[in-house]
C-alpha cells in the first residue's frame, strides 16, 4: 500500500503506543503514514519503532522524541519545504529528497543505507545540520543543480565516499567530522561547482581526504574553497586530482578550481597531494596557510623570484662579458699571429728582395766583364782578323763565364718568381732579362769570332 500525501496544516502527535485516535496529544494517531494522510504539518513522534516507507509532503515537519528513542525503518521521501529531526532512520532506503526539493534534516542517524541522504538532479537542496550517517554504503550523494548546507554532521563508516557530490553543486560543507570511509571523504566534480569546504575533520578513509573530480562533459571550472580542515591519516592523498572520464583537464584547471587556506595535512599514506593535480609548491605550502600567510608568502616567493631572476640575469651578463673577454683575447691572438706572419713575410721578402739585388749585383759584375772584353774582342781590324782571327783568349774567357752565368740566372729567377710584390718583380725580372739578353748578344759575338777562318789563325790556336 502506497503512503498517502497530504498538505498538511495542522499539528498532531503519532505513539505507536497509543489508542486509536485522532491525532492530538492525547488522542495520537499510532503510525506517522495516519499522520501523513491527514491535515497534520506538524507531526511530532513519540519513542517507538515504526516500519514502512513513508513520503513527507510539501512544508510538513515530522519531529521524533529523540534519535536515540524514536526509529523510522524504511525509506524516507521528503518533498519541498518539509522536515525531519530527532529519529534515527534504518533500511537500505535512506532520506531521498524528491526532485526540486530544499529539505532539512536535523539531528537524525541514519543507519545501513545505499545512500544516507540522496538528492535528485534539480533545483532542490538539503539542508543537513547534526546528522550521523554510518554504517551503510554511502553518506551524501548530492546530484547537480542542488544547493546545500551540511554542518556539524558525522559520517563514518560507510564503504564509499562520506560525500559523493556531483557537478555543479553549490553551498557549504562545514564543522563534519568525516571519518574512516572506505573510499573518499569527499568527492566533488569540480565542474561548476560553488562550495565552501570548512573546518571539517576528514580523516582515516581508505583512499583520501578531497578526492577532486575533472569530467570533460562538465570541464568548466569550479570554485571550490576549501579551509580550516583537518585533513589527515588518510591512506592516498590528502587532495586527489582524478580524471575518471579520460582526457587532460585545461592548463591550470585544478589551481583554479581549488582555492585551499588554513587547512592542516598531515599523515596522508601517498601525501598530501597527487602530482596529478600540477600545483606548486607554493600553492601546496599555501593550502596550509591562512590568507594573510598566503599573501606573505606569495611576497615572498616574489621577492625571491625576483632575486633569482636578477641573479640569473648578472650570471648571464657576468657569462656574456667573459665570453667576448675570451673571443676577443682569441681575435687579438689571431690578430696578433697573423701580424707576426705578416711581419715575418715581410721580413722573408725583404732579405729575398736583399739576395736578389745581390746576386744582380754578381750578374752586374759579369755584364760589366763581358762588355769589356767584347769591346778588346771588337776592335780588331777586318784585315787583322783575316790573317790571324780574333783574340782567342778574349773569346775563350766570355765563353768560359756561360756555365757559372746559366747557374746563377736559374737561381735567381727561382727567387724572382717568390717576390710578391708585383712592381719589384716585374722590375727584377726585367733587370735579369736585359742580363740574360746582353750576355746572349755577347755570347754569341764571342763564339762566332773564336770560330771564325783566318789566314794563320790556326797557328794561335790553343791545342
Amino acid at each position: 500500500m502506497l503512503p498517502a500525501l497530504v498538505l498538511a496544516s495542522g499539528r498532531c502527535y503519532v505513539d505507536q503506543d497509543g489508542k486509536k485516535g485522532d491525532g492530538s496529544k492525547s488522542k495520537p494517531y499510532q503510525s506517522i503514514s495516519q499522520a501523513l494522510a491527514k491535515d497534520c504539518s506538524h507531526i511530532s513522534v513519540a519513542k517507538g519503532k515504526y516500519s514502512g516507507d513513508i513520503v513527507i509532503g510539501k512544508k510538513v515537519s515530522v519531529r521524533g522524541k529523540g534519535k536515540n528513542q524514536v526509529t523510522i525503518a524504511g525509506t524516507v521521501t521528503m518533498k519541498d519545504g518539509a522536515s525531519l529531526s530527532g529519529v534515527t532512520v534504518t533500511g537500505s532506503g535512506g532520506v531521498v529528497a524528491a526532485k526540486n526539493a530544499a529539505i532539512e534534516v536535523k539531528d537524525v542517524k541514519i543507519s545501513g543505507a545505499l545512500v544516507g541522504i540522496k538528492t535528485v538532479a534539480g533545483k532542490g537542496g538539503v539542508t543537513a545540520k547534526n546528522v550521523r550517517i554510518t554504517d551503510g554504503r554511502k553518506g551524501f550523494y548530492l546530484q547537480s543543480g542542488n544547493h546545500v548546507k551540511i554542518s556539524n554532521c558525522n559520517i563514518s563508516g560507510n564503504k564509499e565516499e562520506g560525500i559523493d557530490i556531483r557537478s555543479d553543486v553549490s553551498g557549504t560543507i562545514s564543522n563534519n567530522s568525516i571519518i574512516g570511509n572506505g573510499e573518499s571523504g569527499i568527492e566533488v566534480i569540480l565542474g561548476k561547482a560553488d562550495l565552501v569546504i570548512s573546518g571539517n575533520t576528514i580523516k582515516r578513509n581508505k583512499s583520501s581526504g578531497i578526492a577532486a573530480q575533472y569530467y570533460r562533459k562538465t570541464g568548466k571550472s569550479g570554485a571550490v574553497k576549501v579551509k580550516n580542515n583537518i585533513i589527515s591519516a588518510n591512506r592516498q592523498y590528502g587532495i586527489n586530482c582524478k580524471a575518471p572520464s579520460g582526457g587532460s583537464p585545461p592548463k591550470g584547471f585544478w589551481g583554479a578550481s581549488l582555492d585551499m587556506f588554513s587547512n592542516k595535512l598531515m599523515g596522508n599514506g601517498d601525501g598530501n597531494f597527487a602530482q596529478l593535480c600540477g600545483l606548486s609548491e607554493l600553492v601546496q605550502q599555501g593550502a596550509s596557510m591562512s590568507k594573510e600567510e598566503q599573501a606573505a608568502a606569495l611576497k615572498k616567493a616574489e621577492e625571491e623570484e625576483r632575486k633569482r631572476q636578477e641573479e640569473e640575469k648578472k650570471k648571464d651578463q657576468e657569462a656574456l662579458i667573459a665570453r667576448e673577454r675570451k673571443e676577443n683575447e682569441k681575435a687579438e691572438e689571431t690578430l696578433r699571429r697573423v701580424e707576426e706572419e705578416r711581419r715575418r713575410k715581410e721580413e722573408q721578402q725583404r732579405k729575398l728582395r736583399v739576395q736578389i739585388e745581390q746576386q744582380l749585383e754578381q750578374l752586374n759584375g759579369v755584364k760589366q766583364a763581358d762588355q769589356k772584353d767584347n769591346a778588346q774582342l771588337n776592335e780588331r781590324s777586318k784585315f787583322t782578323l783575316f790573317l790571324i782571327g780574333a783574340d782567342q783568349n778574349l773569346a775563350a774567357q766570355i765563353i768560359g763565364r756561360e756555365e757559372n752565368f746559366q747557374n746563377q740566372l736559374a737561381a735567381i729567377q727561382k727567387e724572382i718568381f717568390q717576390v710578391s710584390n708585383e712592381s719589384k718583380r716585374s722590375d727584377f725580372q726585367s733587370q735579369l732579362n736585359e742580363l740574360k739578353n746582353l750576355r746572349e748578344a755577347i755570347l754569341k759575338n764571342a763564339q762566332a769570332k773564336k770560330e771564325k777562318w783566318s789566314l794563320f789563325g790556326w797557328l794561335l790556336k790553343k791545342k
